[in-house]
């Protein structure tokens, strides 16, 4: 409290009184941030760096960018996507269904079945899918939400429709080559993993596992070499790997509305008001009762 009265506060008129409206800001805030940092890193990789084009190590690094910038946005109240909170949390929730999630790929690329080992290419896509889309689908929004939220029923609200237009995200791929039914299934998993993640994020206000396990996830899904392109195009037509990330998925996004229930919800308000550190929000009808109260108990 004492770091938000020395300090001059920037005024945030939107998040403090429309948190829904102020997340969607965000959320196209970020999109837009991120579309042009990562333009400039990547061409700054690969004219002095030497990076082959696309290769999403660039894009990572303007993830952590705007995240950055977020923190400063809203300097000094907001703690930090990447500190505090509770990540053992979701890393205890979260690793165990990815081992169990990576063991049927894991085996299949010991065979020649369409599966192959990662590259560094599929790596950097990845571990940029990891940073960039949990930065702009989960952190800016979500955080910006709970910022200000007092209504505990609107949590899984911003959580499926921040979770939505994440998976309707996905539907570009076509304009980029990429198979029209198997855009279709991803839309509808990307939504519903989307739902997972941004579970994560809200229960344990820190995005390192979210970030970690997307990453992961991803490699996972680049293994299907006959399938997906290095740069995570879907160009091959739905094939039973669809049906068993579609159902994976699905228990997913069970897990995500379990996470937020309502018996979950005041701990969740809590976790994140210790993120944020606002200015004394006590109405001047309190501060003004307050003297005569003291003045009366001197009386007697």
């Amino acid at each position: 409290m004492n770091l938000i009265k020395e300090k001059k506060i920037r005024r945030h008129k939107i998040s403090d009184g429309n948190p829904a409206a102020a997340m969607l800001i965000s959320l196209m805030a970020g999109y837009v941030l991120l579309l042009f940092a990562g333009s400039i890193f990547e061409k700054t990789g690969t004219a002095v760096f030497g990076l082959p084009e696309n290769s999403g190590y660039p894009a990572a690094a303007a993830g952590f960018v705007i995240l950055l910038l977020y923190r400063l946005w809203y300097r000094p109240e907001f703690e930090g996507a990447l500190r505090g909170g509770h990540p053992e949390y979701a890393l205890k929730l979260g690793l165990p269904i990815l081992i169990v999630w990576g063991t049927v790929p894991f085996m299949f690329m010991l065979t020649p079945a369409g599966f192959g080992w990662p590259t560094a290419i599929t790596v950097g896509t990845s571990l940029a899918a990891g940073v960039c889309e949990e930065a702009v689908f989960r952190s800016f929004p979500l955080s910006t939400f709970m910022r200000r939220c007092r209504n505990e029923r609107m949590i899984p609200v911003a959580l499926i429709i921040t979770s939505v237009i994440f998976g309707a995200t996905h539907g570009l791929n076509v304009l980029v080559g990429a198979d029209k039914g198997s855009t279709a299934s991803q839309v509808i998993t990307a939504t519903m993993l989307g739902m997972f993640f941004g579970a994560l994020y809200l229960r344990c206000a820190n995005l390192w596992p979210g970030i970690i396990l997307h990453a992961l996830n991803d490699i996972i899904a680049l293994t299907n070499v006959s399938h997906v392109s290095e740069q995570g195009v879907v160009t091959g037509a739905a094939s039973w790997w669809d049906y068993v990330d579609l159902v994976t998925c699905t228990v997913l996004a069970a897990i995500s509305l379990w996470l937020i229930r309502p018996e979950k919800r005041a701990e969740i308000r809590e976790i994140w008001k210790h993120k944020w550190t606002l200015p004394d929000e006590t109405p001047a009808t309190e501060v003004r009762e307050a003297p005569v109260a003291e003045a009366d108990e001197a009386e007697e």
